[in-house]
């Protein structure tokens, strides 16, 4: 334990630590919240301020916000005035004794000094609303543009009341001050960590002939493109290279109502452990998401030496750097997609940059790393 990091003139500071938790507390978020809070748990005291409902209660307000929407019935009760209500009353009420607030989104306006680690905001979800982006793309298809306003109003003053702001990227970190004003002081970039770091020793892919096999990797296969690869594929299959296969992971059934081809696998949804062990049996990670705010899986196959295609939007561009450990695409045109796969795949160059750049990725992307910073500048602020 560095107590450097830790000792505050002799004190050690006490962080709450605040999320809607799922009922399995360690899926919250893709494991996000369960990986940060452990690793800081382990450079200072971490005190629960919740916030948890008994899977009852939890039924209930799932129940009582149902909608019918894109044709099947879903629930926006995490995002409803009265889950708001509740939630804010559970965490003031757990305040008594932390020095200062780690918030898990922008869940409450406290007394204590509180921060927020965030990937989007509602007003960032606003201006794709209106050039033409459905919220269904955007993962928040449970939502009404109305609510969406609503919360957007709520989260300005959530902002104005925070002490700072942690963000899991570049581009939400520039969004914040250029288009919301925030004061760029408040605003710390920090990134995100890999959920699961392999020891198992990484083979290079030195035989471009054998490079054939593609990995897609999402749950919401047609917003991390999923539709585009399996057409790309086809036409590599067709017109450039008969072997390439496509291995599918994510969503729990098949997502397109044709048969499975017979060069898909298609794995379902698996564990962040069995994800880990299977990326290393691919040789590119194509994931050209119309909306990825992060994009975690990118960061996992790098961390493993396998080269990445994504899109150039969000944070994508801050970690696949066209012509050293992958490409970008622009759009959603499978023609070209099926190019840039064939390009990625015949470049020795790519595969060897990706190799060796695989220690820089683990240390940079790492929890502990990420709880260091957001530590660091908590504390400098309590000083």
């Amino acid at each position: 334990m560095d107590t450097s990091i830790i000792n505050l003139g002799g004190y050690i500071m006490k962080l709450g630590f605040a999320c809607l938790w799922n009922e399995d507390k360690k899926k919250t978020w893709s494991y996000t919240p369960w990986n940060l809070r452990k690793s800081l748990s382990n450079i200072t005291e971490i005190v629960d301020v919740g916030i948890e409902y008994n899977k009852y209660f939890l039924k209930f307000l799932k129940l009582i916000n149902i909608k019918y929407k894109y044709g099947h019935l879903c629930s926006d009760w995490e995002f409803s005035s009265f889950t708001d209500r509740i939630n804010q009353h559970m965490l003031k009420s757990n305040l008594h004794g932390v020095d200062a607030l780690l918030e898990i989104g922008d869940l409450s306006i406290t007394d204590k000094p509180y921060y927020l680690y965030q990937d989007c905001c509602c007003a960032f979800l606003l201006d794709c609303l209106e050039s033409g982006m459905t919220l269904e793309i955007m993962g928040f298809g449970s939502l009404s543009k109305d609510l969406l306003l609503r919360r957007h109003e709520r989260e300005m003053k959530v902002y104005e009341k925070m002490s700072g702001l942690f963000s899991m990227n570049n581009w939400l970190a520039e969004y914040l001050n250029k288009k919301l004003n925030i004061d760029k002081d408040k605003i710390h970039p920090v990134y995100a960590g890999i959920n699961s770091v392999s020891k198992v020793p990484i083979v290079k892919k030195d035989n471009r002939s054998e490079r054939n096999k593609l990995l897609f990797l999402g749950v919401d296969f047609f917003r991390k493109g999923g539709d585009i690869v399996l057409e790309a594929v086809d036409i590599c299959r067709k017109e450039i290279d008969p072997d390439v296969t496509l291995t599918v992971i994510g969503p729990k059934k098949w997502p397109l109502k044709t048969e499975i081809p017979d060069y898909v696998k298609f794995l379902g949804r698996l564990s962040t452990d069995a994800v880990a062990s299977i990326i290393d049996e691919h040789d590119l990670l194509v994931m050209p998401s119309r909306f990825e705010a992060f994009g975690i899986a990118f960061l996992e196959a790098l961390s493993r030496g396998i080269p990445c295609i994504g899109r150039n939007a969000f944070a994508m561009p801050e970690f696949i750097i066209p012509g050293k450990n992958g490409d970008l695409i622009d759009n959603d045109d499978s023609h070209k997609l099926a190019e840039i796969i064939y390009n990625v795949l015949k470049n020795d160059e790519i595969y060897d940059y990706t190799f060796n750049d695989v220690d820089n990725i683990i240390n940079k992307y790492s929890w502990d790393r990420v709880a260091k910073d957001i530590y660091s500048a908590i504390s400098m602020n309590l000083m």
